[in-house]
């Protein structure tokens, strides 16, 4: 405080020097992004992404919602565009809409660490989908996940604008200060995505296959494999301080 005399009389007057505030604990910051998460699919903090090419509005990033458990429209193009991007995946199986409508509910809705929006034209038609998934909170870092483009007769290049929102969002309104991703190495396309929005490539993560009957599973080989992988994960991060550099 300091004083400042005016009229003869003396008055206090706060110091320009700013507060620092606390920074939160790593369970603070989790309970924080989970309840964002929580509030935005049950449907109580209710947002839409504008995604812009080209300084105009082309697009809207909508999270999936309690409200479209059982949506059967939402259901049948999230399993149509798993189908599609099969072999992208890290688990490829028999789709069906019942399986699909149960990790809606599940492993979206039910998982607290995840979000996941839908890409909408501005006639409401769905293009796509991205979102969040898996905190380190030591880091204040998220991975992004479930990045598919699941029409390409609309909304040309709207990935790049749609991706860059999102990160945006994700770096402003959860106060993280990374984000990473796994891509398969030889998905070209994506990897050259993911440059574009600045990420960098981090190490190349080994992956064993794993068949049953009824799956074919990639999973990430332990840490003292010597051998010849036949697929690897690229792993990439972006910083918030990088993004930041080349968003302005």
């Amino acid at each position: 405080m300091s004083e400042e005399k005016s009229s003869g009389s003396v008055k206090k007057t706060c110091s320009s020097k700013p507060v620092e505030q606390r920074r939160m604990t790593d369970q603070e910051f989790l309970e924080a992004a989970y309840q964002v998460f929580a509030a935005i699919k049950q449907g109580k903090k209710k947002i839409a992404l504008k995604v812009h090419q080209d300084s105009l509005h082309t697009a809207n990033l909508k999270p999936i919602t309690v409200k479209q458990i059982g949506d059967q429209e939402t259901i049948k193009a999230l399993a149509t565009w798993r189908k599609k991007h099969a072999v992208w995946f890290p688990a490829q199986f028999e789709v069906t809409l019942e399986g699909t409508g149960k990790w809606l509910e599940n492993q979206v809705i039910g998982t607290k660490d995840r979000l996941l929006f839908m890409i909408y034209d501005l006639d409401d038609t769905p293009a796509g989908h991205m979102g969040f998934f898996r905190f380190t909170p030591v880091e204040r870092a998220c991975e992004i996940d479930n990045i598919v483009r699941g029409r390409t007769d609309i909304l040309p290049g709207t990935m790049t604008s749609a991706l860059n929102t999102m990160l945006k969002w994700g770096f402003g309104t959860l106060g993280l200060d990374a984000l990473y991703l796994r891509v398969f190495s030889e998905n070209k396309r994506a990897v050259a995505l993911y440059k574009r929005c600045g990420f960098e490539p981090v190490k190349l993560i080994p992956l064993l296959k794993e068949e049953t009957p009824s799956m074919v599973k990639w999973v990430e080989a332990p840490e003292d494999f010597t051998g010849e992988a036949e697929r690897s994960y690229l792993q990439m991060k972006l910083d918030k301080k990088d993004f930041i550099a080349t968003s302005n």
